[in-house]
């Protein structure tokens, strides 16, 4: 949950899911919504198919039950002829063929029809002459004579092939003649325009027609050539009279290649869209994201302190507004430097006040320990504290660096103790240790001598000897110093100000700006790198802890030659 929370309050991630939010639910429901219209128009497709099958049926229905009709009524009128013993009638039979032939203009159909003479055993044919060629015809004719005729009589219309040709055949038997109808299939039913392949059956037979033709006759059963699938959807029209069947099958592919291309406008341009979600992403990232986060970082590199980072006119190449910030935020950085700057040479000239103040207060006592000494005729004692005393003011009025090698701030905080000692003689003993690893460190100068000067002037508890320890280590990238007393510690009033880091002003209102000034000067320096921590209990010492950021002497130094070797060259 704080994951999303913290994910939520970045821009990046802000602006991403506004884009999902806002652009993919569009595509979707237009992806949706072309989906169920191209749907929607393969059911009208199969829903057409289906009634132009049904009607082709009607047709078919319509025309053989007028093509029975015709026939029943020339069979009433002939019945005498056709049921009558006997030897046939030659004429009779020519007569009956002749009034049969009619059938093709009166019912518009096309075909071959047959008499047979069982008594005289005399066949008579009557066809369509613009239907056939003359061989066409002489070779029905020789099926017809060589094949078995079948017998009894069949209302059913069913197929029958004939000399590679299909017919639609009903056929009758009487006393003295056989008698069949043969309709051309192909003149008989058709459906227009017909692209697909279609399925013909009479429950028997199934052939397979496209345009109109029939292209073969398949051995596969009906039930087996329109068993559904996921990707095959059947359509079948039934005439029950008939008992016939007629169905088409259609793939899937079949079906959405008959969609109309303005039905597939719609989905191709959403999907066409889709790539836009990224152009648009990437859009935003390049206009407003990166320009924030180039921002951002400068921002980061003024928090580290690093007042000369600039933004670089390379990245300049944004919108009016960014280059107003990118200028703004350079001219701004500019400003804090030049600002910085300024604090420095302030905080430097108030180090420089107070080492003013405490040199002569440090050389009048001093001389009186001088005096004093030479008093008593101490004279190795008075060459011992002037040669300290050279060294300490030798240090403090000449040492103008902002950072000093560890080890020389040492010398000059051993000289001040020694100093110390014979001012204060058995009141005070102490013992510092430095970490080999934090040898080479550098500090500001006199911020150690400063705490242990503290001690020395506000921890002496007469009577007691107390004890100065000085820590000194290095843990990773961190310089580490503790200064610990066993004097009498800090009044709770004074402690208060001190931990605040705020200026304490005794009864006499005299400022004590030491620890106060200490505490500025690794602001200014180190910024939050640095931290001063300070713990003391009334009559129990007085321990302070200082973190400083780890600054290694020696590259230091090389850093300072290459800077100097730029600088001539410049």
């Amino acid at each position: 949950m704080n994951n999303f929370r913290d994910g939520w309050k970045s821009l990046a991630k802000r602006q991403l899911i506004v884009v999902c939010n806002t652009y993919i639910p569009i595509i979707v429901i237009t992806i949706a919504v072309s989906f169920l219209v191209i749907w929607n128009s393969t059911n009208q497709l199969g829903y057409y198919s289906q009634k132009e099958l049904d009607s082709a049926l009607v047709n078919l229905e319509t025309q053989l039950n007028k093509v029975d009709d015709w026939t029943r009524a020339l069979i009433l009128k002939r019945m005498n002829e056709l049921m009558l013993d006997g030897r046939g009638d030659a004429m009779a039979s020519y007569q009956i063929v002749q009034e049969l032939g009619s059938i093709y203009s009166a019912c518009d159909v096309k075909g071959v029809i047959y008499l047979y003479d069982k008594a005289e055993e005399r066949f008579y044919v009557n066809y369509g002459v613009d239907l056939y060629s003359a061989d066409e015809i002489q070779n029905l004719k020789g099926e017809l004579l060589n094949g078995e005729l079948p017998a009894g009589t069949d209302s059913h219309w069913h197929i029958y092939k004939l000399n590679e040709r299909f017919f639609y055949r009903t056929y009758f038997e009487y006393t003295n003649y056989k008698l069949g109808i043969l309709l051309d299939f192909n003149e008989i039913f058709s459906i227009t325009d017909q692209k697909e392949n279609l399925y013909f059956s009479d429950d028997e037979q199934v052939l397979i027609l496209n345009s109109g033709t029939i292209l073969e006759e398949t051995e596969k059963k009906w039930d087996e050539l329109f068993r559904g699938g996921m990707l095959r959807q059947p359509i079948i029209s039934r005439s029950e009279s008939l008992k016939c069947s007629v169905g088409l099958i259609f793939t899937s592919g079949q079906l959405l290649g008959m969609v109309p291309i303005a039905y597939w406008m719609p989905l191709l341009m959403t999907l066409a869209c889709i790539p836009g979600i990224f152009f648009l992403w990437r859009l935003i990232q390049i206009r407003t994201i990166r320009p924030i986060n180039i921002l951002r970082s400068a921002m980061k590199q003024l928090e580290k302190k690093d007042y000369d980072f600039r933004i670089v006119e390379n990245d300049l190449k944004e919108t009016e507004d960014f280059q107003y910030l990118f200028e703004a935020f350079n001219q701004m950085a500019e400003e804090i430097k030049e600002s910085s700057e300024k604090d420095k040479k302030m905080y430097q000239a108030q180090f420089d006040n107070l080492r003013l103040q405490v040199n002569p207060h440090m050389l009048l006592n001093s001389f009186n320990m001088i005096y004093s000494l030479a008093q008593t005729q101490n004279y190795l004692c008075i060459q011992e504290f002037s040669l300290h005393l050279t060294e300490y003011f030798r240090y403090v009025l000449k040492e103008n660096n902002h950072l000093v090698p560890l080890s020389k701030e040492m010398a000059f905080v051993e000289n001040y103790i020694s100093i110390q000692k014979i001012r204060f003689p058995g009141t005070f003993t102490s013992v510092y240790s430095i970490q080999e690893a934090a040898e080479n460190a550098l500090v500001p100068p006199l911020i150690i001598q400063n705490f242990v000067e503290n001690a020395m002037k506000y921890a002496l508890t007469p009577g007691e000897v107390i004890e100065v320890l000085i820590n000194i280590r290095r843990e990773n990238d961190r310089l580490l110093i503790s200064i610990c007393d066993t004097g009498s510690g800090f009044k709770e009033e004074v402690l208060e100000y001190v931990q605040r880091g705020e200026i304490y002003v005794d009864k006499m209102g005299q400022k004590h700006i030491g620890i106060w000034n200490s505490r500025r000067r690794l602001e200014v320096f180190y910024g939050e790198k640095a931290k001063i921590t300070i713990a003391s209990l009334r009559g129990d010492g007085t321990r302070v802890w200082i973190e400083l950021p780890y600054t290694d002497a020696d590259s230091s130094r090389e850093g300072e030659e290459g800077d100097s070797h730029e600088a001539a060259d410049r």
